[in-house]
């Protein structure tokens, strides 16, 4: 653990590396502690009622359940007129109009309070598979060619434009965007001692799984914290649209000559990926009015499976027994299997070695596939499903792994939207942000 004379040495380091002598003019990691607004256990029936999944993981009938739940749930800020997720329609402010009033009143009610001082927060939760630990913070936002804070996915503008409208209209941030590093450093060991002491916020699940908060405002762990996070570089694992309307409201309303500017700030939880590894899932496709022989006149080499379980195996082997050295996939219309990879010779034209780059940069755009018929699926039974119901194909593929991403986005690739799926995911509603 850091001792008291380590941490004077971090937070020393910090001082330097932010004065303005040092003046070599390269972009840093900051994660900077803040007030945050968080509810008050008491005036809620739970704080598990009032939290709630990642929107992008819930349905009409969820979104329901959790507004029944209890009256002061997240999702009555984040959705306030019951749409769902990406698929919400496009209302502009005015389909948030009334949400800072909300928060206002939720305030005055008791409901939500906001902490006294500023400090990074713990949050620590589990899926009952696997643990996961970061902290929440107000992350600095910069644009890529900084190297800084990396997206690797391609986001909708008109997703984009929701969450600004959202953000704008409520003045603040309700959910933060969840990001990785390639940790080890003292920032771990400060956490873990910060953990040994009782939790702020406990509070379990119906399966029995806890998640718990922790506040560090201790000024000089605080300066260690920042000092180890200065020279490293985050991955986004989830929320892209959320962090391009941080750089499109930083641009509109930030100030870079006022480092304080609130709008030059977001709500962030960073993770490091060494100690708390997430995990990365696929994220299969469906295509519908697709059938196997249109895959001739694509770059693809196709060798047919014998039998689903024969697919099934080489899924579970992850594919790389069966595929080389070469990225490939799995394609079915449900009832035959065959394997598909890109031709060697035009292996080497592929954006990234990443399926869902391959997919969509090298393969659909020769069968002209709108994107409007593209489904995302968590499940291979899924795609399939979808695809037997469209009659179309399911595209099956194992993730990258977070190396692959993240050497993706350092050579300022783009992959296509949903081409990762990190997790667990943390639940919303445990810690807000004001913007003021």
């Amino acid at each position: 653990m850091p001792d008291n004379k380590r941490l004077v040495s971090l937070a020393d380091r910090y001082d330097a590396a932010m004065s303005p002598d040092a003046n070599d003019g390269r972009p840093r990691l900051e994660l900077r502690p803040f007030r945050g607004l968080r509810y008050v256990e008491s005036a809620v029936s739970s704080l598990w009622n009032v939290t709630s999944p990642p929107v992008d993981l819930l349905d009409a009938d969820a979104i329901q359940a959790l507004k029944h739940g209890d009256q002061h749930n997240i999702v009555r800020l984040i959705l306030p007129r019951g749409s769902r997720g990406y698929l919400r329609p496009r209302g502009g402010t005015a389909e948030y109009a009334g949400v800072e009033e909300r928060i206002r009143q939720w305030r005055d009610a008791g409901v939500l309070t906001r902490d006294e001082r500023p400090a990074l927060y713990v949050y620590e939760y589990t899926d009952g598979e696997r643990v996961v630990q970061g902290l929440i913070g107000e992350i600095g936002v910069h644009e890529p060619a900084d190297r800084v804070v990396h997206p690797h996915e391609a986001v909708r503008p008109e997703i984009v434009a929701d969450c600004v409208d959202l953000m704008v209209s409520a003045q603040a941030n309700l959910e933060p965007i969840l990001a990785v590093y390639d940790g080890g450093g003292p920032a771990g060991e400060i956490l873990a001692q910060a953990t040994r002491a009782a939790p702020r916020v406990l509070t379990t699940s119906p399966e029995g799984w806890e998640h718990r908060l922790w506040l560090i405002d201790d000024p000089a762990r605080l300066r260690a914290v920042a000092a180890d996070l200065a020279a490293r570089e985050a991955l986004i694992a989830d929320g892209h649209h959320r962090y391009a309307a941080y750089r499109r409201l930083r641009r509109e309303r930030g100030d870079e000559s006022a480092p304080a500017n609130r709008w030059n700030f977001g709500l962030a939880m960073l993770v490091d990926q060494q100690r708390y590894p997430l995990r990365l899932g696929p994220i299969h496709r469906s295509v519908s009015r697709l059938k196997l022989p249109d895959l001739v006149r694509t770059p693809l080499i196709l060798r047919p499976m014998a039998t689903r379980e024969a697919a099934e195996r080489a899924l579970a082997d992850d594919l790389t027994t069966h595929l080389g050295k070469r990225t490939g996939f799995l394609v079915s219309d449900g009832t035959e299997w065959v394997l598909a990879q890109l031709s060697p010779g035009r292996a080497t034209e592929a954006p990234a070695p990443v399926a869902a780059a391959i997919l969509h940069d090298t393969v659909l755009p020769v069968l002209v596939v709108d994107e409007s018929t593209i489904g995302y699926h968590h499940s291979v039974d899924a795609a399939l499903r979808a695809a037997t119901e469209t009659r179309g194909l399911a595209f099956i593929a194992t993730p990258p792994s977070a190396e692959q991403v993240m050497n993706a986005a350092r050579q300022g690739i783009t992959l296509p939207r949903k081409t990762t799926s990190f997790g667990p995911k943390p639940r919303i509603g445990f810690v807000l942000r004001v913007v003021d």
